[in-house]
């Protein structure tokens, strides 16, 4: 259980590290690499990858070193990372829409609360002896949604025209 606690809190602050780091990586490298990788305007859309790649990429790590003993971990993980995206876009839309503007301490803590309760899903599920017990389907399931996932970062290049995607900053949409 200590392990399992260890590598959460670490992984929810790896994310606010690196996701904060993302957030300026196009602007300083430019390229379509970094582009798929880090914000390219100030869409909602563009600031999930922030929260997307940290936990990726540092679930992969988790897997490797202890995951893969963990019936459930795929499952638990992509659920977590849907967690943290569905969040950030909730509280953001909300307060914004009570307020009537957005602010940066806020929107900065949107994306804090989205990996706070990616981690802490985490943490409830793979503590559990069974976690979230990998039945085929789910485990399918949750591959096909971190693909889906994976693939809609496209539209970082030919975004849909709707509030998600739009750059409040510029009026445009994508690069």
């Amino acid at each position: 259980m200590k392990k399992v606690f260890f590598w959460n809190l670490s992984g929810l602050l790896f994310t606010l590290l690196v996701g904060t780091l993302l957030h300026f990586v196009y602007d300083w490298f430019g390229g379509s690499f970094w582009a798929v990788l880090g914000a390219v305007n100030e869409s909602t859309w563009e600031h999930l990858k922030l929260v997307f790649w940290p936990i990726v990429l540092f679930g992969f790590i988790e897997y490797l070193f202890y995951g893969r003993n963990i019936r459930g971990f795929l499952p638990t993980k992509v659920f977590s990372l849907l967690i943290a995206m569905v969040s950030i876009v909730v509280v953001f839309y909300t307060y914004t829409g009570i307020i009537g503007d957005h602010f940066l301490v806020l929107d900065i803590l949107t994306f804090v609360i989205g990996a706070v309760l990616a981690y802490w899903f985490a943490y409830c599920q793979l503590k559990k002896a069974r976690s979230m017990d990998a039945n085929k389907f789910l485990w399918g399931f949750s591959m096909i949604l971190l693909i889906v996932l994976l693939i809609s970062f496209i539209f970082t290049f030919d975004p849909p025209h709707i509030a998600l995607f739009l750059d409040p900053a510029q009026g445009s949409y994508g690069l």
